[in-house]
């Protein structure tokens, strides 16, 4: 028996819909959701509580990469939308949330991964194609480098 879960995140409202095969499986889920989504907004608020000395461009490249990660986004990208040089948006960015842009856009990519391996049937390259990564080999490694596990084991240590 399949079972829907719908969770509201008061912090951002992102509502998840999550299909689990075994009931009891469904508060581990829940747990780990909550507890990747409190880590991933408190590291980056933590970080700039600084915000109020962070440049007005860094919160729009961060808000950018949050809403637009589907998208095929480089250095080349923000340095042409944003009209700074590539090397002052990797230092002031890096300075404000203690990471370079591209591996917070890989991270951001990576946890909606996680949201649709434990929400959707989709295939690996489906999801991979879906958060902005086309290369399936590169998503699998990338997700691997950020997990420690590749999305199909994701996946099994939690819907068995």
């Amino acid at each position: 028996m399949i079972k829907n879960i719908s969770i509201h995140f008061t912090e951002d409202s992102v509502p998840i819909s999550i299909k689990v095969n075994d009931p009891l499986l469904n508060e581990s889920i829940i747990s780990y959701i909550i507890s990747q989504r409190r880590r991933e907004q408190n590291a980056y608020k933590n970080h700039y509580n600084n915000t109020l000395l962070c440049p007005d461009y860094i919160k729009e490249i961060y808000d950018y990469l949050k809403t637009d990660y589907k998208s095929d986004i480089t250095l080349n990208t923000l340095e042409e939308k944003f009209k700074k040089s590539k090397f002052k948006i990797c230092k002031d960015f890096n300075k404000a949330y203690d990471i370079s842009p591209i591996k917070f856009l890989n991270r951001v990519r990576i946890q909606n991964a996680k949201d649709l391996l434990l929400s959707t049937d989709n295939k690996i390259h489906e999801i991979g194609e879906i958060v902005g990564i086309d290369n399936t080999n590169h998503f699998i490694n990338l997700f691997k480098t950020i997990t420690g596990m590749t999305p199909l084991q994701f996946r099994h240590s939690f819907i068995k």
